[in-house]
């Protein structure tokens, strides 16, 4: 299944908003002016991206207070962390 064009800019917007993505948050809200879509649309586009940011910083936020101490456990200090610091840690890139 496709979206729209309509659609997919509206995604692309909150998607860009989440991110923090200023030069493709401006440019897709061009793309979505150009297409036509109502200010009112864009800004609700906006406004999801804001919760879903404000969502992922809240877990962030809460799991960064209880790292040190589930990182000293050393029964639970097995997480080799995300797939970026795995490859940089066996490329010798990351410690």
């Amino acid at each position: 299944m496709r979206m729209d064009a309509k659609a997919n800019v509206l995604v692309a917007i909150g998607a860009s908003t989440a991110a923090n993505c200023t030069g493709c948050l401006e440019k897709t809200v061009s793309m979505a002016r150009e297409l036509g879509v109502p200010e009112e649309e864009i800004g609700a586009a906006i406004e999801v991206g804001k919760q879903v940011r404000a969502g992922a910083a809240a877990k962030i936020d809460q799991f960064a207070t209880t790292v040190n101490s589930v990182m000293a456990d050393s029964s639970k200090a097995k997480n080799e962390g995300c797939v970026l610091h795995r490859i940089f840690k066996r490329s010798g890139g990351c410690s």
